[in-house]
């Protein structure tokens, strides 16, 4: 594992064959992101704007390939969620009659780490790379496909999934009810997880005013919840 190295690379750019990012120009206070594996395409919109963007979003879907059937998952003020059964870049390929970007990836053995952000008129990426060459070929061919910024370039040696794993917070912590946290992070500002200890279950609950056994039951299910919802991090954590 020592001799293993991945380049880890994020960038942001600008160009002209990809009508998400013209879509996130139109309206700069929405954020789009783009979960792709070349046959689904999965999009999540947020902020202001982001129902006229799914609107638009839709229509040039529909405009590239008609029989793609799109699904909208959640749709509210703020937050519309759009799933493609079959992914469009193919026929955005067709249409533009030149390589986007997903191909270039390819085509320099990359690899993209999920998920594509559109943002103020700017397409994001993450991408990791076996090979310092094919990397800079990479970015050759990016930058004279537009204005782009490389945002971080770094190489890892035996330790690139335990840097790049996503760790999802609302995942972490969504099933922890109000009373839990409060709980836990009160445990956790009084010194109650510190070694030594500098408080107790029953100091905590004195100052909530509440039973030391409801206090225990709320860090115990706190507790529990987070570590399982840490479980499939920690399998895949490997230190050695």
């Amino acid at each position: 594992m020592k001799g293993l190295a991945v380049y880890e690379v994020a960038y942001r750019i600008k160009h002209q064959n990809c009508p998400y990012r013209e879509l996130s120009a139109k309206q700069p206070n929405a954020k789009i992101w783009q979960w792709c594996n070349s046959k689904v395409d999965f999009f999540e919109i947020r902020g202001e704007g982001s129902l006229q963007v799914a609107r638009d979003l839709r229509r040039v879907i529909r405009q590239v390939k008609k029989k793609i059937k799109l699904e909208t998952f959640a749709k509210k003020e703020g937050v519309v969620v759009v799933g493609s059964v079959t992914c469009p870049c193919y026929f955005l390929l067709e249409r533009a009659n030149s390589p986007i970007i997903p191909f270039q990836i390819d085509r320099y053995h990359c690899a993209s780490i999920g998920p594509m952000v559109y943002e103020d008129g700017w397409e994001y990426h993450r991408i990791a790379a076996p090979h310092s060459v094919e990397l800079k070929g990479l970015l050759e061919t990016l930058d004279q496909m537009g204005e782009m910024d490389v945002l971080l370039k770094k190489q890892h040696r035996g330790d690139f999934a335990q840097n790049t794993y996503t760790l999802s917070i609302a995942e972490l912590f969504r099933t922890l009810t109000e009373k839990q946290r409060r709980a836990l992070v009160n445990a956790l500002e009084n010194g109650y997880y510190t070694i030594p200890r500098r408080t107790t279950v029953g100091k905590l609950a004195g100052a909530e005013g509440i039973p030391r056994t409801t206090l225990e039951e709320h860090l115990h299910k706190a507790e529990t919840k987070v570590l399982r919802s840490l479980s499939p991090y920690l399998r895949v954590f490997d230190p050695t």
